[in-house]
């Protein structure tokens, strides 16, 4: 019997950014693309396991924009990691003001094991995602992690929904690593920011892939050597993503670089403009998705 041609998704990591996941899959749905495997890192595997939870788009919005406007959520303090834009930067108040809010991350930093406690963090995820397990769930889904003990991606597909899109969004420094049998886990993103072959071996015949991430934006100056090392990490983690999104049939990035990964009060326009991006790209992914069809018809006859 002819299997099924299978439809994946593939949603990055991004943080605040990563709500664009949610215009994106309002036009799929608005426009019958049918997703039959949703792979995610970080914000993506929060997202993507919503919906692979349940398929209805409008339960899912109503339910984060819910979420935002919590005391859950304000629990989490995701304000005080929010860089001030550079138009508020002149005066002196606001200078003695960031030298203050960094110092309190980097004493944090150095001496537990992250930003956010893993209790916030853990209520956070349940307001959000169903107390299930991965295999439950109705769209298959993976979520994607790195482990520190030996730099290896794990990719979830089974075991506690909560525990694999905690340990996919353990963001080093800001949310505590998850620990699955001897793994310690962090946020996927650092290996895979968005996750094609995680689709692909889940048994997608083609894979759309979402980068919510884009381009890498010009620095400034360092001006000490903690800048230096944090700007090395950022160019490595590019060239990696760049380099593992090839194996993407079609590849959506929604216009949200000006975005700063931790201002959620922009919930709105980042979904719109993630709307806005899928929109101008659906002819040609069914386009893709039909090329694709065919060439497995002929191939499978």
């Amino acid at each position: 019997m002819r299997k099924k041609f299978k439809v994946g998704l593939a949603l990055g990591g991004g943080a605040a950014r990563g709500l664009s996941h949610i215009g994106i899959l309002e036009v799929f749905e608005e426009n019958n693309i049918p997703i039959d495997i949703i792979t995610g890192t970080s914000m993506g595997a929060i997202i993507g396991a919503m919906y692979a939870t349940d398929t209805d788009i409008s339960i899912l919005k109503e339910r984060v924009c819910s979420y935002l406007a919590s005391d859950v959520f304000k629990s989490a303090k995701f304000d005080f990691l929010k860089e001030k834009d550079n138009e508020e930067g002149e005066g002196i108040f606001y200078k003695f003001s960031s030298f203050v809010r960094k110092s309190i991350f980097y004493t944090l930093s150095m001496t537990r094991k992250s930003f956010i406690s893993e209790d916030t963090f853990t209520n956070n995820l349940a307001y959000l995602i169903e107390d299930i397990n991965v295999e439950d769930t109705k769209i298959p889904f993976a979520a994607t992690s790195v482990n520190l003990n030996d730099g290896e991606e794990f990719i979830f597909t089974k075991g506690e929904l909560r525990k694999a899109v905690a340990a996919s969004c353990a963001l080093p420094g800001i949310i505590s690593p998850v620990l699955v049998d001897d793994k310690l886990l962090i946020d996927g993103g650092w290996l895979d920011a968005v996750p094609i072959e995680p689709a692909l071996q889940l048994g997608a015949d083609v894979v759309i892939g979402v980068d919510v991430c884009g381009d890498i934006n010009e620095s400034e100056e360092p001006k000490c050597g903690l800048d230096i090392v944090s700007r090395s990490d950022v160019v490595t983690r590019y060239a990696l993503a760049k380099e593992k999104i090839k194996k993407a049939d079609y590849v959506i990035t929604p216009d949200v670089g000006d975005a700063n990964w931790a201002d959620f009060s922009r919930a709105d326009e980042i979904i719109t403009k993630g709307r806005e991006q899928a929109g101008l790209h659906i002819s040609n992914i069914k386009k893709v998705i039909r090329k694709k069809k065919f060439r497995r018809f002929f191939r499978c006859s």
